[in-house]
């Protein structure tokens, strides 16, 4: 049926299938973009230090910071890890992505050492009981300005319009033997700092 339609009225079938594709490429126009964001800090001098890790909580939707698991973690001991992730303890710093560009999160770091029995000071054990120092000064990144909204459904119907007729106009100068068609005119990664303290000793 559609091949027989498309042999005897090509343009009935090409111009709904094209407006359908021209829609699809304005949706991937305005597909929304995650954010990365980069840190830097100071380096902890303590001779146990065994190293960092960074949190994150989304500000806009009330969202806390979970310390079990971290946007970014490294070792500073494991040279493997070190390589992996490109870190430098001696300048170290890191890049996290994967925030949504229309809300506002919160980041801390912490540093740790290679304490294995630590307690908290309730006498619970710490996470894998190393012993942590305490949240940097939070950095926040705030949120992007909301994109304007798409226009009314009536411009979108006077684009279509226009992309119909300029494909039937175009079909018309093929199959009547014009060949030559007129010319026609037609997120920086910001850099935050973070100080972490020393390891705090349960």
């Amino acid at each position: 049926m559609l091949k027989r339609l498309w042999n005897k009225h090509p343009v009935v079938v090409f111009v709904p299938l094209f407006c359908i594709f021209m829609l699809g490429v304005m949706a991937l126009g305005v597909a929304q973009e995650l954010r990365e964001v980069s840190f830097k800090w100071s380096a902890n001098s303590e001779a146990d230090l065994m190293g960092y890790t960074l949190y994150a909580k989304n500000v806009t939707d009330n969202g806390e910071y979970d310390y079990l698991t971290p946007v970014f973690k490294i070792n500073v001991l494991d040279v493997n890890d070190l390589n992996a992730k490109g870190f430098d303890p001696a300048d170290p710093g890191c890049t996290v992505g994967g925030f949504d560009p229309y809300k506002e999160y919160e980041f801390v770091a912490r540093a740790y050492d290679n304490a294995t029995d630590c307690k908290n000071a309730d006498g619970t054990p710490t996470i894998d009981g190393h012993c942590w120092s305490l949240d940097s000064d939070p950095v926040t990144l705030a949120a992007l300005p909301e994109p304007p909204p798409l226009g009314p459904p009536t411009n979108i119907r006077k684009l279509s319009y226009n992309i119909v007729s300029d494909i039937i106009e175009m079909y018309r100068n093929i199959r009547y033997g014009k060949t030559t068609l007129d010319d026609t005119e037609g997120q920086g990664r910001p850099g935050v700092g973070l100080i972490v303290a020393p390891v705090e000793r349960g």
